[in-house]
């Protein structure tokens, strides 16, 4: 018990207490045979850590956990295949390179006699980096709002994104239209539109409206 704490620990310590609860998990799987019904030439699938959904970098950082001292094979879109080394403590890391357009990729644990484990999930990426579409439709950007400074700011993008004005998260709806009610000070007022897409690319828009009463 006293060795399983103290791997434990160097576990936390090393790959931060999420990755070192996973991997400890992942050990405790592995008892004898008698224990868990499993053979000596049992081989687990690979399993990763978090693996986003999509992407604005051609080279993304993967990490993930297998049997210790062994070799993940990772296959891309069914045809490239990549080798990442399992290191003794049973982690894997590496990077995948992409360019734009849609990816999957599935993994197995490969043992140095060529027996390779059943494949993990597959996984789904999505590359790109063109910003995602950004526009205001009304009030046009540098209007003169007069007599009332109750207005609605509209806009429009993709309905996949997110749009915060001046740190405000704003719903966008199916259709990609969004809507912000204010009310104008008078002078002018700067509104700063920031869209994300699920890609984490970046669209900003800066206006300015005047209020005169």
């Amino acid at each position: 018990w006293l060795g399983m704490t103290l791997g434990l620990v160097l576990l936390i310590f090393k790959f931060g207490l999420g990755a070192a609860v996973k991997i400890s998990e992942f050990l405790q799987k592995r008892q004898p045979a008698e224990n868990q019904g499993l053979t000596d030439n049992f081989l687990p699938e690979p399993k990763f850590f978090t693996v986003p959904n999509a992407t604005n970098s051609a080279e993304l950082p993967i990490q993930g956990y297998s049997l210790a001292n062994k070799e993940v094979l990772l296959t891309l879109n069914d045809s490239d295949q990549l080798s990442f080394s399992v290191n003794a403590e049973g982690k894997f890391e590496g990077t995948l390179p992409l360019t734009l357009g849609k990816y999957s990729f599935t993994a197995v644990t490969k043992d140095f006699g060529g027996k390779k484990s059943s494949p993990s999930k597959t996984y789904d990426i999505f590359f790109s980096n063109t910003p995602p579409p950004l526009e205001i439709t009304d009030p046009q950007p540098g209007s003169v709002i007069k007599n009332n400074p109750d207005i609605v700011l509209k806009g429009k993008t993709d309905s996949t994104s997110r749009v915060y004005i001046n740190d405000h998260f704003i719903v966008v709806a199916d259709n990609g239209v969004f809507s912000y009610s204010i009310r104008l000070q008078k002078g002018e007022n700067k509104f700063k539109i920031v869209c994300l897409d699920p890609a984490q690319n970046r669209s900003e828009y800066e206006i300015t409206l005047t209020f005169r009463p």
